[in-house]
């Protein structure tokens, strides 16, 4: 099977499905992956579509370039997260985003053969 490329909300994560395992690929390498707003916001929808396609067996987190795989949140957005009350909240992005993770690879664990 082709590896096939799927819909991302942004273009700084990149998702692929290669036989049996689905690629989430952070996309910026010349910042070392570091994590922007968007990036955190396009994980869930990411993993819906890894989700709804059941020869996905597992999903792997992977850095692009050679540097870093994730070198952790964008510190050049902080100044205009914190100046913008509505997205006050984003630190809370990461806890949603890793309980989502947690969630997610309970329901693919379920597919793996005995």
């Amino acid at each position: 099977m082709p590896k096939q490329r799927l819909t991302s909300p942004t273009p700084f994560m990149v998702a692929e499905i290669d036989g049996n395992i689905g690629w989430m690929i952070f996309n910026t390498p010349d910042k070392h992956n570091a994590v922007k707003v968007e990036m955190w916001e396009a994980i869930p929808q990411i993993l819906d579509q890894f989700e709804a396609d059941d020869s996905v067996k597992v999903v792997v987190l992977k850095g692009s370039g050679e540097k870093a795989f994730i070198s952790g949140a964008d510190i050049s957005e902080f100044e205009q997260v914190r100046a913008d009350i509505a997205l006050a909240v984003v630190p809370g992005l990461r806890g949603v985003a890793t309980c989502e993770l947690r969630r997610r690879h309970q329901s693919l664990a379920s597919r793996r053969p005995s």
